[in-house]
């Protein structure tokens, strides 16, 4: 088996539950930058018995421990003593698993990689090492362990994925759905493969897929992490929050979803209270996920640009998440930056479930633009037009349909268009300021400051409110 001992040590670094003393890996790092790691190797253990429960520490020690003559036992004992420290660490296990593998002592070494696909189902290097591990000891779970591992390999998935790509580049969605659908419904497909499936799908926009390709992962975890989070934000973006009733809304990632529901719901004081609560306490939580919540905070105060840096946040935390984008479009909509609104917007006009939303905001942008052509702006109202009649019922469509005619000064269809967003989203935050605009140019201020005071409910700050507010003084 080839050992890459640097992505060893960089993946350990990058996992360690608690940093304990830093001090002590800045030393050592900075003896590895100049080449000593014997320097680095003695540095680590002078400080072991300072800093015991230092994870990274041990990982640091035996990753460099690897590497020196004779180091091998040693090294599985720092390698031991960080699983000691974090049993849920995939570094430390794999570390373990290499170290006995390097060792000849094949057995111990299937138990930790066992231990890795347990806590990592789709990880790709334990099921191979796995599978060479089994091939040795003639274990009964080989044809188990080849399928799993054929099933994982980087090729094959691409594979895989390449027909559904395709479709979906050609602007054929539907059959880009319908190959999706094939694949979360396959049964012979082994359920540590629905993560990457599910990523793609949430990738390109199809979130009611994504959303059952990574439940059919979850079922093979026993501690839902990241695949749970990324359902979540496809439900979410799909605005189906029924799945919460099943979740622990008092702790960890479920108490930020909570937050998220509150806000939306027009309880923002209690959102941010309860957001400030958790922050300060100690639990374990998705930074994909705490920096959404940051970003819907910050819009909804009308603080714009600290919005997109948390919208950016997110999406560098979890690629998988471009679907956020289309928070960052509404910020810089927000903002008055409306070429980067509508570039933004642009980009999500190939996600499926999302077309719609990214259209609405592309129209908003350019009705503000006083800039943009004519011709710009009949296409996309052309489009929205069109998306229109094939989706009736979508509230963003109707609410931006409403801002056209408000423009045209066909107040009637404009009211028509605003009161049906309303009905269809009760918190559409566009349709609320809508009729809040119409108000104002049918000369009724008190409605308009009526449809202002509801609007702050949802977004006490939205900075486009606040404008709005100014000219009714």
């Amino acid at each position: 088996m080839t050992l890459n001992t640097p992505f060893i040590a960089d993946t350990a670094l990058a996992q360690g539950k608690d940093d304990g003393c830093k001090e002590c890996l800045n030393h050592a790092t900075s003896l590895m930058a100049k080449g000593d790691n014997q320097a680095a190797v003695e540095s680590l253990r002078a400080w072991q018995k300072k800093c015991p429960n230092n994870l990274k520490l041990h990982l640091l020690l035996s990753t460099l421990l690897m590497q020196i003559k004779d180091g091998q036992e040693e090294s599985l004992q720092a390698a031991k003593r960080a699983c000691q420290i974090d049993d849920a660490s995939t570094a430390a296990h794999l570390q373990a698993a290499m170290l006995l593998t390097m060792m000849g002592r094949m057995p111990e070494a299937g138990q930790e990689y066992e231990k890795v696909t347990e806590l990592d189902p789709a990880n790709t290097d334990a099921w191979t090492a796995l599978l060479q591990v089994y091939e040795a000891t003639g274990d009964s779970r080989l044809a188990e362990a080849r399928r799993k591992a054929a099933s994982l390999d980087p090729k094959e998935r691409a594979n895989r994925l390449r027909l559904m790509q395709s479709m979906h580049r050609s602007g054929n969605t539907q059959g880009a759905r319908q190959e999706l659908k094939k694949l979360v419904n396959d049964p012979n497909l082994p359920d540590e493969t629905f993560l990457s499936i599910g990523k793609e799908a949430l990738c390109l926009g199809y979130l009611s897929e994504a959303a059952e390709a990574l439940e059919r992962y979850n079922k093979i975890k026993k501690v839902p992490d990241e695949a749970q989070t990324l359902r979540g934000f496809a439900l979410y973006l799909l605005n189906d929050k029924n799945w919460l009733a099943q979740t622990n809304t008092d702790a960890g990632n479920g108490s930020l979803w909570k937050v998220l529901c509150d806000i939306d719901s027009g309880k923002f004081n209690e959102g941010r209270k309860s957001f400030e609560t958790i922050s300060r306490k100690k639990d374990k939580t998705s930074p994909a996920l705490v920096s959404f919540v940051k970003g819907k905070l910050a819009l909804a105060q009308g603080e714009n640009q600290e919005a997109i840096s948390c919208f950016e946040e997110v999406q560098k935390n979890e690629p998988s998440l471009t679907a956020v984008k289309l928070y960052q479009a509404q910020a810089n909509l927000k903002e008055g930056d409306l070429v980067e609104a509508m570039s933004a917007a642009r980009d999500l006009c190939g996600l499926a479930d999302l077309a719609a939303r990214a259209r609405a905001i592309e129209l908003r942008a350019r009705l503000k633009d006083k800039d943009s052509s004519k011709k710009g702006l009949a296409e996309i109202s052309f489009q929205v037009e069109k998306m229109s009649k094939e989706k009736p019922d979508d509230p963003a469509l109707n609410a931006a349909l409403g801002f056209l005619s408000l423009k045209e000064k066909d107040y009637a269809r404009a009211r028509e268009k605003f009161d049906k967003a309303l009905a269809l989203d009760p918190s559409n935050q566009d349709a609320i300021l809508g009729l809040a605009r119409l108000a104002k140019e049918e000369a009724n201020p008190a409605l308009a400051r009526e449809m202002l005071a509801r609007l702050s409910q949802l977004a006490p700050g939205d900075s486009e409110a606040k404008d709005l507010s100014d000219t009714l003084k």
